[in-house]
């Protein structure tokens, strides 16, 4: 009887070892299989979107693109947006980004975040100087006083971005809204042609009408867009009139002669 009881008792020794041992082999396998989560947080690609599309430079968490925007870009829109494998960032795309800088969060799997500072630049528009001394209008007539010239200077005080392609003076003898605009009704413009640095230009205006109040404002474009001075006002002067001779007619102790008025120089006098 006492035999078979040490009998019994040496088998679930063994069958209670053989059990531990399997736990724990189980256990080392399952400790061995679980690999460290990653640290990998990095921001991989970004492309956002305003006028075209625009892909960003990742330098560390600093985000620039190497292409300005239009001068007038207040925001942006992101189109692809990448990072790395199990990582997570804070946005997606269809997110605005602000011109005036923002921030992404990438978030690594162990936890890990970096924040990524997204900034970009805009393409700046050409500026005049002020106005004492740079934005001047002088008039002067022919002997005859039917032709007028004017002449306007201004001072263009930085060229902007990119090299100025086209630049000088648009003028109406009425404006719209305030201001003289390009390619507004009744508004003509002097074209000076590109201008490599910032200096002062001038233009010449022929046949205006005499005795006329016009208004005048100079311009200069880049690849930003097109830029406007000062707008000033002028007169021009009253011309001299004209008059034509006609035949004369002789008659009986008498001569009739006749004349035309060819020109009242622009006040209506006559």
């Amino acid at each position: 009887m006492l035999l078979i009881k040490k009998i019994i008792m040496t088998t679930l020794l063994k069958k209670l070892s053989l059990f531990v041992l399997t736990i724990t082999i189980i256990t080392f396998s399952i400790f061995q299989c679980e690999k460290p989560k990653s640290g990998e947080n990095a921001l991989t690609k970004l492309v956002v979107t305003a006028d075209k599309d625009y892909t960003a430079t990742i330098a560390g968490t600093n985000v620039t693109f190497a292409e300005s925007f239009p001068y007038n870009t207040t925001q942006v829109t992101i189109k692809t947006l990448e990072v790395s494998p199990k990582a997570e960032a804070d946005t997606n795309v269809g997110r605005v980004l602000q011109a005036g800088g923002d921030d992404i969060v990438v978030t690594a799997e162990n936890g890990d975040m970096k924040i990524y500072k997204v900034a970009f630049t805009l393409k700046a528009l050409a500026g005049f100087a002020g106005v004492s001394g740079t934005n001047q209008v002088s008039i002067a007539t022919s002997e005859s006083g039917s032709v007028l010239v004017v002449k306007a200077t201004s001072s263009v005080a930085n060229v902007g971005s990119g090299s100025i392609t086209q630049h000088g003076h648009i003028y109406s003898t009425s404006v719209q809204n305030d201001a003289l605009v390009l390619g507004a009704d009744n508004v003509s413009a002097s074209q000076l042609g590109t201008l490599a640095n910032a200096a002062a230009f001038t233009s010449t205006l022929t046949g205006l009408s005499a005795f006329t109040t016009y208004y005048i404002r100079p311009y200069v474009t880049n690849e930003a867009g097109t830029a406007y001075g000062t707008q000033l006002t002028f007169k021009t002067p009253v011309g001299k009139p004209s008059v034509s001779i006609g035949n004369a007619v002789s008659a009986l102790n008498s001569i009739t002669l006749s004349g035309n008025i060819t020109n009242t120089g622009g006040d209506g006098t006559t």
